[in-house]
């Protein structure tokens, strides 16, 4: 364009002027693959060759501090990104994300480079030559995903820097790379499971289940319970009911229902690190978005829900993905570029506030559970400390291998004949809120 020409052959090279020229186009690039046909095998290409700790350029020399060793290709979002490994003579920047679109231009590619203590001197041809040399790699093809937990298909459970199966953690490849958006998840470091060997897990069981039912009275404790544990299979329940339902705690101030909500969370995976607290009902739009498409079976819990103190926009749209969340519908959002990125709903949600939502369209897809006021006596203060301090987040560890491997379908069978014993004499009007029940029930058998 307007661009000096000693300015383009200092970034681009030679050989790009040359294919300006008519009748040139290609000729010093032409004789040398005619020198050196197809050496992509020998991990060259062109007059790019690869050293020890950098890239060679014949009659140049190094054009880089690092060489990239190339771990698997990644299928995301309709095109292959490549997670490789930046190796230079003093370390190895492990496991970073080289997407396709950075090898579109030079300046991409720098911007792909994750410490200054990479440099690149080559031209944009050279990028394209290296990245002919990193596709001559026999690598494995996984596929992206932007969530945690249960994935049904591949029959894994996915956390951020490990997998496992229904055996247990798992060093085994699962064929699914968890990369979420910005490279962050939100609940990254939220999850902790904690192993702990047999006599230390069976000591902790043991004090979980003398003390859990004197947390709270029965009514109050039964739901949570079989919700959390229900959650953990939300993509079967999913399949098989159309729906999750949303678990609403409600109390007056003091009841200790955040309190008694985050001993549950605790137990389910959330690592209570100084100061954690229980999500923000009042995130942007965009935090919602990522919370609530962040897992298929870890749950997320909100506190502070109070209709008046919301704004009527903040609530208006918290309980739109409430309600969207139930079936896991899909939302979308436009990018830069006029592509969009999707967000499924799929998160087991829990909320705790003072107020119930009063929406009939809500109501049957929730699980209330109302803690009563001046209910928190001695004997649940001593319990609830004597829970507060066990090993919580072991539970998950020894849990999610064996629910994995449970016979779903005839324990939620036996669960939904259960639930239409009891109400053969006064049936629900809604099948959702037969479902919900059947839902509990299962979870808490």
């Amino acid at each position: 364009d307007e661009k000096d020409p000693n300015d383009i052959l200092r970034e681009e090279g030679e050989g790009f002027l040359q294919n300006l020229i008519p009748g040139q186009a290609n000729s010093k690039l032409g004789s040398n693959l005619a020198a050196n046909p197809d050496q992509m095998g020998g991990k060259s290409l062109s007059r790019i060759s690869e050293e020890e700790f950098a890239y060679l350029k014949s009659e140049v020399g190094e054009i880089s501090s690092f060489l990239i060793q190339p771990k698997f290709r990644v299928w995301n979002g309709g095109k292959e990104d490549l997670i490789v490994d930046f190796i230079t003579s003093k370390r190895k920047y492990q496991d970073e994300l080289i997407s396709r679109n950075s090898w579109n231009s030079r300046e991409q590619f720098l911007g792909a480079l994750p410490s200054v203590d990479l440099q690149f001197h080559g031209t944009r041809e050279d990028v394209q030559s290296i990245l002919g040399i990193l596709a001559s790699y026999e690598i494995p093809l996984k596929q992206a995903t932007t969530k945690l937990g249960f994935h049904l298909r591949e029959n894994v459970w996915l956390m951020p820097n490990y997998t496992i199966s229904s055996q247990g953690v798992s060093s085994l490849e699962s064929g699914l790379e968890y990369m979420p958006i910005g490279r962050r998840g939100e609940l990254d470091d939220k999850i902790n499971y904690l192993p702990l060997d047999d006599s230390e897990f069976t000591g902790f069981l043991t004090g979980l289940v003398s003390n859990i039912f004197r947390l709270q009275s029965a009514e109050v404790i039964i739901p949570i319970l079989g919700w959390f544990i229900a959650s953990t299979l939300k993509p079967k329940i999913l399949q098989r009911h159309g729906g999750f339902p949303i678990l609403f705690v409600a109390g007056t101030r003091g009841a200790g229902k955040s309190s008694l909500v985050k001993l549950f969370w605790r137990l389910f995976g959330f690592a209570d690190t100084d100061g954690a607290r229980l999500l923000s009902v009042t995130a942007t739009n965009f935090m919602l978005l990522k919370l609530f498409s962040a897992t298929w079976s870890i749950p997320i819990v909100f506190d502070e829900f109070k209709i008046h103190d919301l704004e009527p926009g903040a609530r208006k749209s918290f309980t739109r993905y409430l309600r969207r969340c139930y079936n896991s519908e899909v939302e979308h959002r436009g990018r830069a570029d006029l592509s969009s990125t999707e967000f499924s709903l799929t998160s087991p949600v829990a909320v705790v506030g003072e107020d119930c939502p009063n929406e009939a369209a809500l109501q049957e897809r929730m699980i209330p559970v109302e803690i009563p006021a001046g209910q928190l006596d001695a004997d649940k203060r001593a319990a609830f400390e004597l829970v507060r301090e066990l090993p919580l987040a072991a539970f998950c560890n020894r849990f999610v291998p064996f629910i994995m491997d449970v016979d779903f379908d005839t324990e939620m069978q036996l669960a939904e004949d259960l639930v239409k014993n009891v109400l053969s004499n006064s049936p629900v009007e809604s099948d959702r809120i037969f479902k919900n029940l059947s839902t509990i029930v299962f979870g808490f058998n």
